[in-house]
């Protein structure tokens, strides 16, 4: 573990940590210990611990002088072997430790409470620590469906499962309910040697859910079967039999996991960090035991240079409104005019399908864009440290390195192909036909370089009004040896790179060979605005029969936006028969 890289994990993930959530039938809550004292009761300590090493759950409350700071007496042992005599123990020293390290932290241990509002009680603290098993059974569906839950929240979760069985198999069923495994009805009767493979599948299961192609490999090579889905299935159905449970798939969820090599196994989905210990009670286990765990697992994980960066911005955000809003907006004059120009569509769209999203995505973007300079000073020092522990001691070359840092796949050309589409166009799609929308119908793509300022709205009594749009047609790179030369050549401008999912569209501005550009005109009724992303746009028919012109509509989807300093450079360069001064300012009544 490099310490560089291990305190740069902790500053963006662990340090910020300030509350904690015990989930835990044997925990005892502030309720129950309040209603206790309120109700007068005079048990002792003793009695408390006399409850846990019964194996009761503490729904019922439990005496609060097992939690008191200071000095306490020591509690009376039993006969009762192992960690079950240790409990009493072990839930004052994490309570305690909570203290020490400055955390609020609550427990709950009723599951009505924690199931109601689907799960929306527990996706509020910093860190969520969750027994297995929250009956008296060994019945992990409770424990299973909070961390299904936490996995597709909106907020990202910290989350360690604490269990008294061995950790590696518990991670095995916590992935397996991930992945969303089910019994499929299949023949197996081409599957050789079935009972060694189904004793190599149980004492491999970890690996297996891991993906590690060994241990697939080695079924494989057991079942002696060609047909790779029918053995993919026997595992499946194996596994299901293993855990005497199927489990419904989420939907969309990425995951990622070390359930095997590790010797603290971690689960990843896009919204939950999941790391799974044992408990130890006679070993005196505080939280920061615990979070220990939790840090080595993360830099395990390895989450990458963009994400960490990401959430060391969250973190400053929280902890640093009050500057942000001093450095970006220092006074209420500026935040006037901010909010000023971030209504100047207000009126004009009620009754737009869009107009949600249209007011959301101006105010947001104006305050991000401002606040970006606070945001940056104060995450200066710790990006740099970031970017030095991770190219400094690289002998790679850059590409490569950022390829091997974020665990990408992708080779060299794939990546220059993504950076110049985030060079040149915007992430998100315009909310109005502009300078550089990129638009396409039937297949074929247009680059709009008419001046934004010559499609501002039209005002509502002159809706019948036509705008003017002119577009240069744009020929789609399919060509590898094309795509290439492109490549080679991109700083000329001759070239727009797009992202569609995870794929880069490129288009060249010239159709095939030819050297000069290929202008068409469009006529757009009212307003430039879209819905759902399409506009209706008008073209100039001649009928040679009848001697006259006639208009034909289609429907048209803008798929991307070049950014505002290539949209204005391509203006400039291949469309400088239309280039002007058309600077959007607001005119004083």
């Amino acid at each position: 573990m490099s310490p560089a890289n291990a305190t740069l994990i902790e500053e963006a993930y662990i340090t910020p940590i300030k509350s904690v959530l015990f989930i835990d039938d044997n925990f005892p809550t502030h309720a129950d210990l309040l209603e206790e004292k309120l109700a007068g009761d005079t048990d002792d300590a003793a009695q408390g611990e006399a409850m846990l090493l019964k194996g009761v759950a503490l729904h019922d409350p439990a005496s609060e002088n097992m939690f008191v700071d200071g000095d306490t007496k020591e509690e009376p042992r039993t006969s009762t072997a192992g960690d079950t005599a240790d409990m009493p123990r072990h839930v004052r020293n994490l309570i305690r430790s909570c203290r020490e390290r400055g955390y609020i932290f609550d427990i709950e241990n009723n599951l009505t409470n924690i199931e109601r509002d689907h799960y929306a009680f527990i996706n509020k603290a910093d860190l969520v620590v969750l027994d297995y098993y929250l009956t008296q059974s060994d019945d992990a569906q409770h424990s299973l469906k909070i961390l299904q839950n936490l996995a597709i929240s909106p907020r990202y979760n910290l989350v360690i499962v604490h269990t008294h069985e061995n950790k590696f198999d518990v991670a095995s069923e916590i992935l397996f309910s991930m992945q969303g495994c089910s019994k499929k009805a299949i023949n197996f009767d081409r599957i050789q040697n079935k009972e060694e493979a189904i004793a190599q599948i149980n004492s491999n299961i970890s690996h297996i859910l891991d993906n590690n192609k060994a241990a697939i490999d080695k079924i494989f090579e057991i079942t002696q079967c060609k047909n790779p889905d029918i053995v993919r299935k026997f595992i499946n159905n194996t596994i299901c039999d293993y855990f005497t449970r199927t489990h419904t798939a989420l939907e969309n969820l990425s995951i990622k996991s070390n359930i095997s090599t590790t010797t603290t196994p971690w689960i990843a989905t896009q919204n939950a960090f999941i790391v799974i210990t044992e408990k130890k009670p006679a070993d005196n286990q505080t939280l920061k035991d615990l979070i220990d765990e939790l840090a080595r697992a993360i830099l395990d994980f390895n989450p990458g240079i963009i994400t960490t960066t990401l959430q060391k911005c969250i973190n400053i955000s929280k902890e640093n409104t009050y500057n942000i809003l001093k450095e970006s907006f220092a006074t209420t004059d500026i935040r006037a005019a901010t909010l000023y120009l971030a209504a100047t569509e207000y009126d004009t769209l009620h009754g737009h399908q869009d107009r949600s999203a249209i007011l959301s995505h101006k105010l947001v973007g104006m305050l991000l864009e401002s606040a970006t300079s606070g945001l940056a000073q104060h995450a200066s020092g710790y990006c740099e440290r970031l970017l030095d522990v991770t190219f400094n001691a690289q002998a790679l070359n850059r590409a490569s390195n950022c390829i091997q840092c974020e665990g990408s796949t992708c080779d060299e050309k794939t990546l220059h192909l993504h950076a110049n589409s985030i060079l040149c166009s915007e992430r998100t799609i315009p909310h109005r036909l502009t300078t550089g929308s990129i638009f396409e119908h039937s297949g074929t793509a247009w680059v709009c370089v008419t001046p934004a300022c010559d499609l501002a709205n039209i005002s509502p009594d002159k809706a019948s009004s036509m705008i003017h749009l002119e577009a240069i047609k744009l020929d789609k790179i399919n060509d590898n040896i094309k795509l290439a030369d492109l490549m080679k050549d991109t700083a000329r401008g001759n070239g727009i790179f797009i992202t569609k999912g995870s794929n880069v569209t490129a288009y060249s501005i010239y159709i095939g060979n030819k050297t000069s550009i290929c202008i068409n005109n469009f006529l757009i009724q009212g307003s430039a605005l879209l819905k759902e992303g399409k506009i209706t746009l008008y073209k100039v028919a001649f009928d040679p029969k009848k001697g006259e012109a006639r208009t034909v509509s289609a429907e048209y989807t803008v798929i991307g936006q070049l950014r505002p300093n290539y949209a204005s450079r391509l203006l400039a360069h291949k469309g400088s028969w239309k280039s002007r001064i058309g600077v959007d300012f607001i005119n004083h009544p």
